[in-house]
């Protein structure tokens, strides 16, 4: 690969052709899932430990996916109607980062279970919005790209977040204490977002 063809490399994985928007979106989502994939695989464990059984899991992710469902629609109706989608995105984010540190403080399995339901509420009301912002930031011909980018640094976090809390567990740390190990607010990164990009983007067409 010659230099030139390595650089064009570097700048397509780093983004660096993409808007500020949506290199911090990336950011914040890449955080989020480190944050999220440290403390759900622990779960199972965790909820059996204060005496939940399997029916219980498998009632609560039903629940939780239902709910990511449900909401997703609404918010995503909301935001449009609106004009406005920093604000459910910063919600969404925000919420989940409170939720999961205080799983270490579960006493009882619906503890767990009303923590686990309002993390997905809290996904489902930032999901639309935020696809809408990257698309609103990017010309057509980029679209592809920006939420290839996006979706990558999503991913990238899912892998790193179970290794990060085997990493926690190898050091001894017990697992309730482990989900307040890392709660990574991506809050931060998203505050940039443009307040009235949805506006905007409306009337420029």
């Amino acid at each position: 690969m010659t230099p030139r063809g390595g650089s064009a490399l570097r700048g397509l994985y780093t983004g660096r052709g993409l808007p500020p928007i949506v290199r911090r979106l990336g950011t914040a989502s890449f955080f989020q899932d480190v944050a999220s994939e440290m403390v759900y695989p622990l779960l199972p464990a965790f909820l059996a430990s204060l005496g939940g059984g399997p029916a219980l899991l498998g009632a609560m992710e039903s629940a939780a996916e239902g709910i990511v469902a449900w909401v997703k629609g609404w918010a995503g109706r909301a935001s449009d109607r609106s004009g406005r989608r920093k604000p459910f995105v910063l919600f969404g984010y925000g919420a989940s980062a409170v939720a999961r540190p205080l799983l270490a403080v579960a006493a009882v399995p619906w503890h767990v279970v009303a923590l686990r339901l309002w993390d997905r509420f809290a996904k489902g009301v930032r999901t639309a919005p935020r696809d809408a912002l990257l698309g609103e930031a990017v010309p057509a011909k980029d679209r592809a790209y920006a939420f290839a980018f996006h979706r990558g640094l999503d991913h990238l976090g899912a892998a790193c977040g179970p290794l990060a809390a085997a990493a926690l567990l190898a050091l001894g740390t017990p697992v309730p204490p482990s989900f307040s190990g890392w709660p990574m607010p991506p809050m931060p990164f998203c505050f940039c977002a443009p307040p009235n990009s949805a506006r905007r983007h409306r009337r420029s067409r």
